[in-house]
């Protein structure tokens, strides 16, 4: 619990007033040429702050793959912009695969309307300790 109010509060101090933090959800995944059955809904909660139009961090917590507890921080970089839409790559850490930490990250796409906002991911296959490309979505809403 110390470890996720610790992520929790970097993220919220990263960034000045002014900049969006938004409250997400956890992740619907989608596992491609899995070779086992995978938990494909990552239930969880997390926070994401804006420091610019195309830079974030986030922390939060959510049911993983394997059906374990996992705590992230990340950030994305989303350079590519055409009307409401972002393209660019996102990685971080996080717990509760197989290692103690992982690292994370690929390419993806975000959807900024009004304050509401949708990410789609893809995380691509990592050996034989992740052998799947995983499609991953979440939503959030801005404050």
């Amino acid at each position: 619990m110390r470890a996720i109010l610790l992520a929790l509060s970097l993220v919220a101090g990263t960034a000045q007033s002014a900049e969006l933090i938004y409250v997400t959800s956890g992740w619907a995944s989608k596992h491609f040429n899995a070779d086992r059955s995978y938990n494909e809904r990552n239930y969880g909660i997390g926070v994401q702050r804006q420091v610019a139009d195309d830079w974030s961090v986030s922390a939060g917590v959510y049911r993983n793959s394997l059906d374990r507890t996992t705590v992230y921080v990340g950030g994305t970089w989303t350079p590519i912009a055409f009307g409401s839409f972002r393209a660019g790559v996102f990685g971080g850490l996080a717990t509760g695969y197989d290692y103690a930490v992982v690292p994370f990250g690929g390419p993806m796409l975000e959807a900024r309307i009004g304050r509401v906002m949708a990410q789609a991911v893809v995380i691509p296959p990592v050996g034989e300790k992740a052998p799947s490309t995983v499609l991953a979505l979440r939503l959030g809403i801005g404050f």
